[in-house]
């Protein structure tokens, strides 16, 4: 229960929600997942459909996990586990931060896509910090400059003002997801770097007893 709590607290206070307006976006997302996953969303939103598939292609964020996670009955799972009515509240502790981050990254997806598609007008550029991503055959990392050089086109601009070819819509989804991913990925500690040892504690029941102690 540890992380799921701490996780909706960290989110409460850096959003300004309260925790069931935390639970309320965990909420939007799964529906957002569950239509991504079943292929409803690629004709409802098809912008948003190719930005997931680069969420999932990352491999930053583990869908299998996610699928497992938020289960058959998509939210109905997370108030499950909440009132403990259909599974141990151990669970809680595995339960939550793959979903925590997908949540993080589709919030961050659906704000730097706004700014880049309605705020930004031709002309003007944005700053981004994004992960490693290979674009025009070159990694960019760190602070990315994006130029908007018509209404539906864009180009990385360099240090020194130089703005380059236009990138490909691909090229500009694989941008707007690494940033996206780039806080999520700060904000929650990724548990496939700890030892073969911790991930055997968190798979048994002993965890229960031992997760105020082991992080």
């Amino acid at each position: 229960m540890n992380n799921f709590v701490a996780n909706i607290g960290l989110q409460s206070v850096r959003r300004g929600q309260t925790p069931m307006g935390v639970i309320y976006s965990l909420q939007k997302t799964s529906k957002v997942w569950k239509a991504y996953r079943d292929g409803t969303l690629q004709s409802k939103n098809p912008k948003m459909y190719e930005l997931l598939r680069e969420v999932e292609r990352s491999g930053l964020i583990d869908s299998t996990m996610i699928d497992a996670e938020l289960g058959a009955q998509g939210f109905k799972g997370i108030t499950s586990k909440i009132t403990g009515g259909r599974t141990p509240l151990q669970d809680l502790y595995r339960w939550g931060d793959n979903v925590f981050k997908l949540d993080e990254t589709i919030r961050n997806i659906n704000t730097i896509n706004t700014a880049l598609t309605e705020r930004l007008q031709v002309g003007e550029w944005i700053k981004i910090k994004t992960l490693a991503t290979r674009i025009g055959g070159r990694y960019r990392t760190g602070k990315v400059y994006i130029h908007k050089t018509g209404p539906d086109s864009f180009a990385i601009r360099g240090t020194k003002g130089r703005v380059g070819s236009n990138i490909s819509r691909a090229e500009l989804n694989k941008l707007i997801v690494k940033s996206a991913m780039e806080s999520a990925q700060e904000l929650f500690f990724d548990y496939a770097d700890i030892s073969n040892f911790g991930k055997f504690l968190r798979a048994t029941p002993l965890l229960g007893l031992i997760s105020p102690f082991y992080s």
